[in-house]
């Protein structure tokens, strides 16, 4: 295992480089399965700081001896527990998939599945969000060989929506399964379950735009209502389920 100067040495001396810019490049390599950490702690600071570092920019400062300005100590200890410094960083072993082309597809067998626990079902414009190698068109073939392995189920599972649908199992019989009609839930508008957003003809202006501040309300299969804040003041209205 090393430190961070082990797995970015162009970074070595850190006092030349912005604190920003070597945070932005460790998450880079975490999102593209290069490198990794040896404690969860990473992670939960790069969540609660949204994977960025405070600038000085964003410090607060304070009158300090002759009138000059200061950094106060909280906006100081707020600057450095953004930085992502816990524990070990490491770099992940690199595999070659140019000579194991089975491998390679199993990875992107993988990639699907992790998909499909998050949504239930997959269609093109559900994956415009994501990165590329989760996109359709990565993973389209590796969709078909596990439909043809039976892993999977293709259909026209839900109306509107363009093009094939891929199912699991268990996704498919949860859609058989008839939704209390009573029930009443929420969804965040920005969560992976919220279709607003997508670029589908037949949703355009009938949802709410895919804000973190904005809530939809269901009551079983009915249409419901979306409430979220503008400039503080919260608000409501209602929408075509």
């Amino acid at each position: 295992m090393w430190g961070v100067d082990t797995i970015l040495p162009h970074y070595k001396n850190k006092s030349k480089h912005n604190s920003e810019k070597l945070s932005d490049r460790l998450w880079e390599g975490v999102w593209k399965g290069l490198i990794t950490n040896d404690t969860f702690n990473a992670l939960r600071r790069g969540i609660e700081n949204r994977f960025k570092v405070n600038t000085p920019g964003e410090l607060k400062t304070g009158p300090g001896r002759r009138g000059k300005r200061t950094i106060r100590r909280g906006a100081f200890s707020a600057w450095k527990g953004s930085l992502p410094y816990s524990g070990r960083w490491f770099k992940l072993p690199m595999i070659n998939f140019d000579d194991d082309l089975i491998a390679f597809e199993e990875l992107k067998k993988d990639r699907v599945r992790l998909l499909l626990d998050r949504y239930g079902i997959l269609f093109k414009e559900l994956l415009q969000r994501e990165q590329p190698v989760l996109s359709w068109a990565a993973l389209f073939r590796s969709l078909r060989l596990m439909e043809l392995s039976g892993e999977l189920l293709a259909g026209y599972f839900f109306e509107n929506i363009p093009g094939p649908q891929f199912v699991s199992h268990e996704a498919f019989r949860k859609l058989q399964s008839k939704l209390p009609e009573e029930s009443i839930f929420w969804i965040n508008a920005s969560e992976p379950a919220s279709l607003c957003g997508l670029q589908i003809d037949a949703f355009k202006g009938t949802l709410p735009k895919r804000l973190s501040g904005t809530h939809l309300v269901y009551q079983g299969k009915k249409a419901g209502t979306h409430f979220g804040t503008k400039r503080e003041t919260p608000h409501h209205q209602r929408f075509a389920g």
